[in-house]
């Protein structure tokens, strides 16, 4: 299977998000300044940048699956009743791209404003920590290490991408009231937080 090639896949996806952004920004509660922010994020070069560019400072890139939500992972139930990770599925969009952008989707995707504002910070900790412990394993640690405030920026630089899906989600196919109302606010805070 080839994956699409990134670079048309921005090409490809960039005015879609744009459109998006658009239609939410219509429903009347983004600010002015949020919806610029969003439309500067869909942007073929800060798309690159968000994704898959390596600034200064940066760890190395990483294998990242860049559509990384709770539709695209698969859990088991063990006979003993106990819910296991079990795959991850959908990997068409998978591209080299920075080490915290498949857990920033995750987080900013799938968790409730108030619960990512809670444990954030722990969820970056505990990635450090077990990156850390691994490469330190596997004895890579020379080639790839990411300390806290690495991945901070890193988070911050990943969850505009959460952002941008969660408007291609509301600007496309959201027919649910419910959850509309659930995504609008995450989006919501994610805009209040780092715009």
């Amino acid at each position: 299977v080839d994956l699409i090639p990134k670079d048309l896949f921005f090409e490809m996806a960039s005015p879609t998000y744009k459109k998006c952004v658009e239609r939410v920004a219509k429903k009347g509660w983004m600010k002015d300044e949020w919806k610029s922010a969003l439309l500067s994020w869909c942007e073929i070069p800060e798309l690159k940048r968000i994704q898959n560019t390596r600034e200064e400072g940066d760890p190395p890139l990483t294998l990242a699956h860049c559509d990384l939500w709770a539709n695209n992972l698969i859990f088991i139930r063990s006979r003993d009743g106990v819910v296991q990770f079990f795959s991850i599925i959908d990997w068409q969009c998978a591209a080299i791209g920075h080490a915290l952008l498949d857990v920033s989707s995750v987080v900013g995707i799938n968790m409730d404003a108030e619960e990512r504002r809670r444990h954030e910070e722990t969820i970056i900790s505990h990635y450090v920590q077990e990156i850390t412990e691994k490469c330190d394993y596997t004895n890579v640690k020379s080639r790839f290490s990411i300390d806290m405030e690495q991945a901070r920026i890193l988070n911050k630089r990943g969850i505009k991408f959460s952002a941008i899906q969660l408007s291609l989600a509301l600007g496309t196919h959201c027919k649910d009231e419910t959850q509309e109302k659930v995504l609008t606010l995450r989006l919501r805070a994610i805009l209040e937080d780092i715009v």
